[in-house]
């Protein structure tokens, strides 16, 4: 794709000595990290020449944002760029938030987004959430399968990272740093910063800072998933996901001076959205990559013994994958997390009046996972973890993790101290997947909460006894797009899975994914809802088969007046519109803010 001329020769910019977020709940004692201008700098080295180049396209913005501030600020006065004319957008001046728009998956290749804008602007969203896979940065820029000469589908060695010929790119900074240039260069997406910060070409930043009334009115927030940080799938063991990380947060426009730069824990972050308590929206941006544990060894086990028996008649890449996950990507074996198992051994003969047994055996606990143990699986002995001399252990808690201890307090105590009317969980990872589907491979996708059940029952039930106000899971990923509802007590396919008997009021989840034909794709398919698609264990209140295959993004439009809010899937080709399912439904679904319950 070639540059946009609308911001030709401008490339990601950093900023430094600048103010840092003026709402911002993060954990205490992480600091920004020093190293960063010595790491990132060998991953943006332009040289002098590119670098008095940016320079000059900054004063040249300055320039032209004076000029026209002397022509006035109303719609329709041009805006100079590059010797391009735009027409300069109305600012926003309304600051209450009703309606938040969000999406993910944009595309694995360099190319258009038309969703922007006959989706996404036309709907005029007070704030937009990303949920992951923003940009593919381990694939090519062109697909492997066009028939062109790519050289970025070289082949490259089979391991657990890299599967040729489509994503040899993953850790290459290099590689990431350039598609992610030219995913926010996207002309789309430009026609969506012009909406959502309306004045951003003139303080010389780009992208502009997200949360920043001063440069975005309408807030840009954003976590991240799995090809944003640069693996397919990935897990804490990523080498490069510092480095990742930073070119991620640029491309969602966070600040220098942010602390969700820091090189101790991932990209976690709460934000409020409307500061009056009755109309108070808390949003927790989760970071489901930075600490997650490698895949449980029970949720591959079987597939992987067979395939490493098939030897050389075995898929390479499987075979690569499979290796390192059964025998040598671990410091004594392989690199999947077996302490799931270990602990369901130990738990089984456990008393259950035992003080441990509830911060050892129960996700549903509030005591749960809050206090280190090693579990010497030789013997079955229980100790607890000296933090004097155990720093280095690699598995603390008594479950496979998704989020890590660290983040794990602090999403607790955040929620706790929340009064907000609505709270939000973005995850780039599904909360709620398809737990009775089984495919060649096992059970779960292979990357969501449902291979991680402990810890998926101790976020579910953390979010029960800690949110005050009603509960909204925003995620993305598999490609379609469904509501879901997990419903309290008994009676339902799910109950015993979940253990909703002990949760009193809905939780919902609504997935957006797929904002391109490129990644949802599925509409051309015959299978249709069939296979991981159908809803086989109840929790899409439209029926199975209530889903979004073309592509669509979500919005939570919400009436405050009322105190309705409705969650919904909007049409790609009409943003106006709430879209139609694969079953013929409008995909909506409206709560009363004060009970939590449908309407």
């Amino acid at each position: 794709m070639a540059r946009s001329d609308d911001l030709e020769g401008v490339e990601l910019t950093r900023q430094r000595g600048n103010e840092g977020f003026s709402d911002f709940d993060f954990p205490q004692n992480i600091g920004t990290d020093r190293r960063w201008k010595r790491l990132y700098g060998s991953v943006i080295c332009v040289g002098v020449i590119g670098g008095l180049a940016i320079l000059l396209s900054i004063i040249a913005l300055a320039i032209a944002a004076k000029a026209n501030q002397g022509e006035g600020s109303r719609s329709g006065v041009k805006l100079s760029l590059g010797g391009i004319s735009i027409p300069k957008p109305e600012p926003s001046t309304k600051n209450l938030v009703e309606k938040i728009a969000f999406g993910s998956c944009t595309s694995h290749f360099v190319g258009s987004v038309p969703i922007w804008n006959t989706g996404v602007v036309p709907s005029k969203p007070d704030a937009w959430i990303w949920l992951g896979d923003f940009v593919y940065m381990d694939s090519p820029f062109l697909s492997c399968n066009d028939p062109v000469n790519n050289s970025q589908c070289e082949e490259c060695d089979y391991t657990f990272l890299s599967h040729p010929p489509h994503s040899c790119q993953t850790g290459d900074l290099d590689h990431a740093l350039a598609k992610a240039q030219k995913q926010v260069e996207e002309p789309g997406y430009l026609k969506f910063l012009n909406y959502m910060c309306p004045d951003f070409r003139s303080k010389g930043v780009f992208p502009p800072y997200g949360t920043d009334p001063e440069y975005c009115p309408k807030p840009i927030l954003g976590t991240w998933d799995d090809h944003d940080s640069g693996w397919n799938d990935g897990n804490k063991r990523y080498p490069k996901k510092f480095e990742m990380k930073q070119i991620y947060l640029d491309v969602i426009g966070e600040k220098p001076s942010s602390p969700r730069r820091n090189s101790i824990s991932g990209i976690q972050w709460k934000y409020t959205l409307n500061h009056s308590s009755k109309q108070a929206i808390d949003v927790f941006l989760l970071d489901e990559r930075y600490n997650r544990d490698a895949l449980p060894c029970h949720v591959r086990k079987e597939w992987c013994t067979s395939v490493l028996k098939n030897g050389t008649d075995a898929d390479k890449f499987d075979a690569a994958w499979c290796d390192d996950f059964w025998n040598s990507g671990g410091v004594t074996g392989g690199s999947c997390c077996e302490t799931d198992e270990l602990w369901a051994e130990w738990c089984e003969k456990a008393d259950k009046a035992d003080v441990v047994y509830p911060i050892a055996c129960d996700p549903t606990s509030p005591s749960f996972g809050q206090m280190n143990f090693r579990l010497e699986k030789e013997f079955g002995i229980l100790k607890v973890a000296d933090q004097m001399t155990w720093n280095n252990v690699d598995q603390e808690a008594p479950f496979c993790e998704m989020l890590g201890m660290s983040q794990r307090s602090w999403l607790e105590d955040g929620l706790q101290k929340s009064d907000a009317a609505l709270t939000i969980i973005a995850s780039g990872s599904v909360l709620f997947g398809n737990p009775d589907f089984v495919g060649d491979e096992g059970k779960c996708s292979g990357d969501d909460w449902e291979c991680y059940h402990p810890a998926q029952l101790n976020l579910i039930h953390m979010l029960e006894r800690s949110v005050k106000g009603c509960v909204i899971v925003l995620t993305g990923d598999y490609h379609f797009s469904d509501i879901k509802v997990l419903k309290p007590g008994k009676g339902n396919k799910y109950s015993d899975r979940y253990q909703t008997e002990k949760l009193t009021k809905p939780i919902y989840q609504v997935m957006s994914s797929g904002m391109t034909t490129q990644t949802a794709k599925y509409s051309t398919e015959e299978e249709g809802c069939s296979s991981f698609r159908e809803d086989l264990a109840g929790l899409r209140p439209g029926g199975k088969c209530s889903m979004v295959l073309d592509p669509s993004f979500g919005m939570l439009d919400i009436d405050w007046e009322s105190r309705i809010a409705k969650m919904q899937l909007r049409d790609h080709k009409n943003g106006k519109k709430v879209a139609k399912g694969y079953d013929g439904k409008l995909m909506e679904l409206a709560i009363d803010i004060d009970t939590c319950n449908q309407v």
